[in-house]
């Protein structure tokens, strides 16, 4: 008889109790616990704390998880926004965790990649998450108002093995004004097997899943209550005209930019042609430029132009002298210095042609070149 008893109590603990064994072998992220605390306040936002407890085991290559959320409510024919505030992501000491946020606007989901992308985990990790929802209450029936809620989440790609919600309401809503329902399942799944509620005190109800949530598998929850109890919620003017702003960023960067080109870029206007003026280059000398432009090859008319630029610069007088003698023809030139002012500026190629030709006399006969 004892050990009929011992056996019921045993299948009973196994088949009946709501907490589950802990998983052994473990090769991949699970969710050992999660409870959720949703309080509900009278400005029609919901002020969420979520205590989940995952279980990596021995994998290798773990950083963390993803928390996904809607950011709409998709009902019969119209879809109500509904923005995520972010409060905390810490551990359950309050140890902040890092984190990034990632939106989906084509799904109009929100995403939470929890967890150092530089630091892999093993083993059981427990993250606080806190935030606050706004717009949620839904006041479109005219006999009452509903809070429609997915508790844990549609977007799960991990089993959870343990789970509880709370909600807390405003006292003006009770057990004895409310009416409950819920589904649990997939995405718009209406089953009810698998999940129950209670109503832990007057204005706190509690839900529990009764086996392990799989894969996509969430809790919904619909209560609706008494009118006149919330207030619809007052979006802020940046959640109002967010998308016009996107489209007005835009125009007010051309105009800006547009402003700064007209006072500052835009070239004055002139009725008058503009000609170009060019001089010599950083000052070079005739004989300077010419041993640039032959890339250092320095030739006798090189020697020449310096030689009249001696005199333009009014150094030396330059006269013509008759050649003499038999079968002579033709000029040669008298080199005469005329001016002997050291202020007068040559380069150093210029200061050296002047002392080679004269080598400290006054005058000197020369030959220029022909070409």
């Amino acid at each position: 008889m004892k050990k009929t008893i011992f056996i019921l109590a045993v299948l009973s603990f196994v088949f009946f109790s709501n907490d589950t064994f802990a998983r052994t072998n473990v090769t991949g992220w699970y969710i050992k616990d999660f409870q959720s605390e949703i309080v509900v306040n009278k400005d029609s936002t919901l002020l969420i704390m979520e205590k989940i407890t995952a279980d990596c085991g021995n994998a290798s290559g773990k950083h963390g998880i993803f928390r996904i959320l809607p950011t709409v409510l998709r009902t019969t024919g119209k879809t109500i926004s509904m923005p995520i505030e972010l409060v905390s992501i810490t551990d359950f000491s309050g140890k902040k965790l890092q984190y990034s946020t990632q939106t989906d606007y084509t799904n109009k989901t929100l995403t939470w990649k929890i967890g150092d992308p530089n630091v892999t985990v093993t083993g059981e990790n427990d993250y606080l998450i806190t935030y606050k929802v706004k717009n949620v209450i839904n006041f479109d029936n005219p006999k009452f108002d509903e809070l429609y809620w997915n508790l844990n989440g549609n977007f799960w790609d991990l089993e959870a093995d343990n789970f509880s919600g709370k909600i807390i309401f405003p006292k003006e809503v009770t057990k004895n004004n409310a009416q409950v329902d819920y589904y649990i399942g997939a995405l718009n799944s209406k089953g009810k097997e698998g999940a129950s509620y209670e109503w832990v005190a007057d204005n706190i109800l509690q839900f529990k899943a009764d086996k392990t949530l799989l894969v996509g598998e969430g809790i919904t929850a619909s209560i609706t209550f008494p009118k006149n109890i919330f207030m619809p919620y007052a979006p802020t003017f940046t959640e109002k005209y967010a998308l016009y702003l996107w489209l007005i960023i835009p125009l007010i960067a051309f105009i800006v930019s547009f402003k700064f080109w007209e006072k500052y870029g835009k070239d004055p206007a002139s009725k008058k042609t503009i000609i170009a003026e060019f001089d010599i280059p950083e000052k070079l000398s005739p004989l300077e430029l010419g041993t640039l432009y032959t890339n250092g090859n320095l030739k006798t008319e090189f020697i020449t132009a310096a030689i009249v630029n001696l005199a333009v610069k009014k150094l030396i007088q330059i006269e013509e002298v008759e050649k003499t003698g038999f079968l002579s023809f033709g000029k040669d030139y008298k080199l005469i210095v005329i001016n002997k002012d050291k202020s007068i500026e040559l380069s150093v190629a210029e200061q050296s042609l002047y002392e080679a030709i004269f080598e400290g006399k006054e005058e000197v006969l020369f030959s220029l070149a022909q070409k």
